[in-house]
Parts: structure tokens; sequence; C-alpha cells
């Protein structure tokens, strides 16, 4: 919807300067109909507007009075309902959501933002209060990063428009891990605001505080979870159909032109259906050049609902040449391969006038749809075969036939080989073991408190340890991975000025997720890849060949991209990041693709925001 911006001065007030209006064109891809900067007292605000809701100058930002002032990215689909519960006596002057909001926090304070479903990131002054209140959606759809000094804190929607200080040390994680995702950042001194969290600062005590009004932990209730393990299936569907039809409708609330990003995979693709039984809109597929993507399937899609499908095929010199600049846009250096597909269709899209594109994002996450999912289930069970550390042979005769009988049989020599990397007859480096040590890696433990917090929850479950173990690991993607792929959604589609919706991150649906069985999202005894029940609703909507068919995403040959360049690394940043010689650097990446694109993408991310030279002027080749 938008780009925000926002500074508080602690101590005195704060005094007209172009920096601010500077900070706040940086963010002008995000929302290109309207600019507006705003003083008053020790805040200013600015904000870009992607005009989605009520249109009118009436809505525009700063949204103010003379009590209090907002900048808020984002949409809150229940706003209506909000109004009519809790704002009847006032009379609106707008048909947006940021009106909403903003009388609602006049009214009640912290205490509205949990009532909020939708996505959003704000920050909000009450002069009279001397309030500052900062919040973030649930899942962390919408971004919010902020600097916090003795004199101040500094609030945008991305990194660029605020002072920031890149940490050296930290960027060794795009060597050794390939990914910068939730509070591990590299910078010296900015926070990501997690989802479902607060920041307050009150001037009269003079600190901040940090608190969570929602986290998808508090939805596990285990009578629930107890009555939908004898539900019946299509009972089942039948509930889950009614969250997301209804949950897609309102994410198609826009006085703006909208469409949907159709991968042709299960998600997305219930999501296509879903859409356009209620407005007419067309599909958009991002495709390779040559062949080798998933168009048959996109194809098969939109033949089956009767609607137009736009394509965008990638080349590579169409993914070398806007690397650069989707590096500038991300703040962090390029994490998926496919996010230059993801770019090229959504500049289509923008050129022919679309501002709002609904996709599948979140459906693996809650529904168990990732195929690691279903080798931590054998990791699990081959851990209890190896736990007393006795010889390989003795583990697999007399007291383990049951348990061979019962699963053995699933799991192939590539499987036992990857749990046992020592390759001898007993395991003595646990799979536990590696996952704490990974989980450790730059992130003074965060992740690993995290997790633990995942698993103290499922335990509360009546349930198996291994129905506990398996809920926690795949609830787990929720944060690290989900978080990477939805800040790449945000900044590519808001860098083409478009607002991307993710109608199966909904309370609703997280609520209905969190209560689920493990057999109804891994179904190992009828279908042994995942999201089984959010499969059996899209038997309604789509071809089984759309639905059972392998993962794969917007597919691109990163391998025979990657290859041929060199050039760029001549006298590059990373031969001085890492002081290796050419020869050295080309040596140490030659035998692994994936390496050499890590290097590449931190290549690039070092000459824009260390060395600062202009995206437009770096060629990769």
């Amino acid at each position: 919807m938008c780009g925000i911006y926002c500074k508080l001065y602690k101590s005195e007030d704060v005094q007209p300067n172009t920096r601010y209006e500077d900070k706040t064109t940086l963010l002008k891809h995000r929302g290109p109909d309207c600019q507006q900067v705003v003083y008053r007292k020790n805040v200013v605000m600015g904000h870009t507007r992607l005009a989605i809701l009520d249109t009118r100058n009436a809505a525009a930002q700063p949204y103010k009075n003379d009590r209090a002032m907002l900048v808020f990215n984002g949409e809150i689909y229940n706003y209506r309902e909000l109004a009519t519960q809790y704002l009847t006596d006032i009379e609106l002057q707008t048909t947006s959501d940021t009106e909403v909001l903003f009388e609602l926090l006049n009214r009640m304070g912290t205490s509205a933002i949990a009532k909020l479903d939708g996505m959003f990131a704000f920050a909000y002054m009450n002069f009279v209060t001397q309030e500052l209140i900062v919040a973030r959606d649930i899942s962390g759809i919408k971004p919010l990063y902020y600097i916090e000094t003795d004199d101040a804190i500094e609030i945008a929607s991305e990194i660029k428009s605020l002072d920031y200080v890149i940490s050296r040390e930290k960027l060794k994680d795009q060597i050794r891990v390939g990914a910068f995702q939730d509070s591990n950042l590299p910078y010296q001194n900015v926070t990501i605001l997690e989802g479902g969290t607060q920041l307050t600062y009150s001037r009269h005590q003079a600190k901040s505080q940090l608190s969570t009004f929602a986290n998808t932990l508090f939805f596990i209730d285990n009578s629930v979870f107890q009555r939908r393990k004898t539900q019946s299936l299509s009972s089942l569907v039948d509930e889950l159909e009614m969250l997301v039809v209804n949950n897609v409708k309102s994410h198609l609330v826009s006085d703006a032109p909208l469409a949907t990003l159709c991968s042709g995979g299960v998600d997305s693709s219930l999501i296509s259906a879903i859409a356009s039984q209620a407005v007419p809109l067309d599909l958009y597929h991002a495709g390779v050049d040559g062949g080798g993507g998933e168009e048959e399937y996109a194809e098969m899609v939109s033949k089956h609902l009767g609607k137009n499908i736009i394509y965008e095929k990638m080349t590579a010199e169409k993914y070398w040449s806007a690397f650069p600049y989707l590096t500038y846009i991300s703040d962090l250096p390029i994490y998926h391969p496919n996010d230059v597909s993801l770019h090229c269709i959504a500049s289509k899209a923008h050129c022919n006038g679309i501002k709002v594109m609904l996709s599948g994002e979140g459906a693996d996450e809650l529904f168990g749809g990732y195929s690691w999912h279903q080798r931590q289930m054998k990791q699990y069970r081959l851990a209890r075969i190896f736990a007393s550390k006795k010889s390989l042979l003795t583990r697999l005769s007399g007291d383990y036939a049951k348990t061979l009988r019962n699963g053995f049989e699933q799991f192939t020599v590539e499987d036992i080989a990857n749990y046992m990397p020592l390759g001898l007859g007993y395991f003595d480096m646990s799979n536990d073991l590696m996952m704490r040590s990974f989980l450790f890696e730059s992130q003074d433990f965060a992740n690993w408190k995290r997790l633990s917090a995942i698993q103290e929850q499922f335990d509360t479950l009546a349930t198996t340890a291994f129905e506990k173990h398996m809920l926690s690991a795949i609830h787990f993607n929720f944060y690290g991975h989900l978080g990477s792929i939805l800040h790449r959604t945000d900044r590519i589609l808001m860098a083409n000025s478009i607002e991307g919706r993710v109608p199966f991150l909904t309370k609703e649906i997280i609520d209905f997720s969190m209560n689920l069985p493990l057999n109804l999202k891994i179904n190992r005894r009828i279908r042994k890849d995942g999201k089984y029940l959010l499969k059996k609703l899209a038997e309604r909507y789509l071809p089984e060949k759309v639905i059972y068919r392998p993962k794969a995403g917007f597919p691109v040959p990163m391998q025979e991209y990657v290859q041929p360049i060199e050039r760029i690394f001549e006298n590059g940043y990373v031969m001085e990041f890492t002081g290796m010689s050419l020869r050295m650097l080309k040596e140490f990446y030659s035998a692994n693709p994936y390496l050499k694109f890590r290097m590449l993408a931190l290549e690039v991310y070092g000459r824009i925001f260390i060395r600062h030279e202009d995206y437009r002027n770096i060629h990769i080749e």
C-alpha cells in the first residue's frame, strides 16, 4: 500500500530538513501516487502512497488531527466490522481503513491492535499522552525496521531510509548461510520489529518497551485439537473451504485493478480459482525461456478456470540486468534465485495497470508442504533407532524388527547416509546436535529460544512425542523461512508499485491450521506428500494433475545462468572482503554454483551499500 517513515526525538522538537524528504523519497517506489512529510513538535512523519482504498486526497497520509498523527502501510481486512462495532458515534470522512485505524487508536490506544485482522505496519503518535505506538501484523507480512539511540527512534518500511551502519562481521553469514532472516541482519544498529509485536515509547517515562500483542502459538488449544482428530474429513474440508473462500473475498476489496500470481502450484492456483469466481481478473505467470518451468500447469489452471493468463519468460540477459536493482530494493544480498522472475512478471503487471496481486504464500508453513518436512519425519525415526549408539548391525536386528517392519522400508540408502555423515557403524553426532549448532549460527540463540517456545506450546497437546516434534518442526518454518519469502514478495512487488496480498496468512486460517493433527498435514498412509487437507479442498476447484505433482515454485536455471559470470569479481568487493586473489576466489567457488551465487549476491550488495556505486552502473558479466 505504501512506504512509511517516522523519527521521534526524545528531548527536543524536530526541525524541518530536506534530509527527511530525501529519506521519504527513497520509498517512492512503494507509493508513487502521493508523497507527504509532516513535522509536528518532536516528530516527523513521511508517507508515500499507493492508493488502493478510497483513492481521494482525503485519505492521504500522514493522517492527522490536532491530537495525533499516523503513518500506516497495509490493509485492515476487518475495518468495516470494527467501524460498525466501535465507531458508530463518529461520522467517518473517508471509506479507507486508514481513518478507521486512526480513530481506533485515538479511542483505545494499544488495546485496539489485537482486534486488527490484516497486514499492517504503522507508527502512531498521540501528542496528548506523548506516546508513540509502533506495531506490525502477526505474520510480519508488511516490513518495519527501527533504530533507537539515546536521542531518537527512527522507523521505516525499508532499511535504506534509516541511518544504518553495516556490520562486516555479520556479512560473513552470506557465505556461511546464504541468507539473512528475521533478526539476523547485516547491520550493527538496525532492529526488525517482529510480527505480532508492538513498540511503545512514552516521553513522560522516557523509556521504550517491546511487547507481544499476538502470537500464532496463542491459538494452540488441546480441546480443539482433540475434536479435530475425530472430526470427519468432509466436515474439515467444508470448514477450511469456508475460511479460505471468505478470506480470499476479503482480500479482493480494492478500488484499484487486481490480479493473481499463479505459479501452477496448488497454493497459488487455489487462490486464483476462488478469486476468479468472485471478480474478473487475469492470472500472471513467470516462466523460463526455452521451457523447464511450470508453464504447462499454469496453462492447465488457466484453461480449467476459463481465465486469461499472462506470461513473462526469463532469460539470462533479463536476469542479470535486473539483479543490481533488486539488490538495491531488498537492502540485503539476494537470497532466492527466483526473485528476478517475480520482478519481471510484476513489472509486466505494473505496465498493465495492476496495483494489487494475490498469491499463495504461507500455505506450506501452515499445512506442512515442504519436502524437508517428510525428511524430518524419517530423521526422527532414524534417531530413535540409533539412540543408544549401539552398532548399526545390532540396531538392525532383534528388538527393532517391529520398527523396521513398520517404516524402515521407507528409508533409502541416501536417507541413512545423510543421517550418518561419519559413515560409521554407530552414530556419534546426533541430528539434534547438528540442528542446535545450526540454529546458533549468528543468532545469539534467538532461533533456539524460538524453537523451545514452539515445542513448549505443542507439548500441551495430548498426543505422541513424534506428533509434537513434527508439528513443532513444521511451525518453526513459519518464522525464518517464511520471513524471507514475505520480504522477497513485499520488496519486489512494491518495487513495481504493486501491493501483494496473501490470503492464507489471516488469523482465522492460522488458528485453524495450528490445531490440525499431523495426519491432516502429512498423511503418510494415503499420500506421502504434504498439505493433505488443503489438497482435498483443492480437489473441489482444480484438476488432480495440478494438485498432486512435485512442488517447484518459480524455477530458474540458476546454475546455467551463473556459470559464465566471472568479470564482475575483478577488483570487486568480494576480493576486498575476503582478501583473496581473483584466482583463489575462483578456486573457492568453482565446484559449487550455489556458493558462487552467494558470492555474486555479496559482490553486488557490497558495491551498492558499502562502495556506494549506483546500481544502474553495475553490469554482471
